[in-house]
């Protein structure tokens, strides 16, 4: 299957594995976070989504 490839076709599936793979560990890092200030207050929560939406737009390049 590879062979058929091209190598930007092949560049570009491992430039969007990774970002997927970062975006999954964004998630899960903002998950642990949201978990261990959850009782703090709600503008580290505010704090936390928007630093984590900034840092997955700025990955994923969208």
């Amino acid at each position: 299957m590879l062979a058929k490839l091209g190598w930007f076709d092949f560049l570009t599936l491992i430039i969007l594995t990774v970002s997927n793979v970062v975006s999954v560990m964004l998630e899960t890092f903002k998950a642990i976070l949201i978990t261990l200030f959850k009782k703090k207050s709600e503008i580290g929560l505010c704090v936390i989504e928007m630093v984590s939406f900034m840092l997955m737009m700025g990955i994923t390049g969208q």
